[in-house]
């Protein structure tokens, strides 16, 4: 499974600019737009659920779109995600559906997370540790599949 959002432009009527609004802020969009974070089976992208929202307000991004589709993960799921959803309160709602997850993290700054590196490989490949959220330790390796650790 794979979570993502985009941004579509809607037709330029008065309603959807006062509820969607614009992008841009004084140098706003020609149309309004709507976020859209979506929910898919990732081998043949058919949609399992999505939620839309407005592109302008506090609380209106995509992690918190994202939590509406929380709940149609069900155990023996992977639920793939990019950089831009990782949060620890967001991580322990997807789990807490038995669902396991990959998520991508940024860089350490900004924002991203600074992983333990166990070993550097070859071709930029690291093993690093996570916990899980049930405290089960696991080794990964990156681009070389999956080792269990005791812990």
């Amino acid at each position: 499974m794979s979570i993502d959002g985009f941004e579509c432009d809607l037709p330029d009527s008065p309603a959807n600019g006062e509820y969607f609004g614009y992008a841009g802020g004084a140098g706003r969009s020609a149309f309004p737009k709507a976020r859209v974070v979506s929910l898919v089976e990732s081998g043949s992208h058919a949609p399992i659920g999505a939620t839309i929202g407005p592109i302008v307000g506090k609380g209106l991004g995509e992690q918190s779109l994202a939590r509406n589709l929380f709940g149609l993960l069900e155990p023996g799921m992977l639920l793939l995600a990019d950089r831009n959803f990782h949060s620890w309160p967001d991580w322990l709602a997807a789990t807490a559906t038995g669902a396991d997850l990959l998520w991508r993290v940024g860089a350490s700054g900004r924002g991203g997370m600074a992983l333990p590196v166990v070993a550097a490989l070859a071709e930029g490949v690291s093993d690093v540790l996570c916990m899980r959220s049930t405290s089960r330790l696991r080794e990964y390796t990156y681009g070389h599949g999956e080792r269990e650790a005791s812990g």
